[in-house]
């Protein structure tokens, strides 16, 4: 069972994250791996 604290973390880190990784995929749209 996941702790509420742990899924008020997650939920409030998810803008962040999300930004992190919409910004990784802009940067690298069109290249290969």
């Amino acid at each position: 069972m996941i702790p509420a604290d742990a899924t008020r973390y997650v939920a409030d880190d998810l803008p962040a994250f999300a930004a992190r990784v919409g910004a990784f995929d802009e940067g690298h749209e069109g290249t290969s791996p």
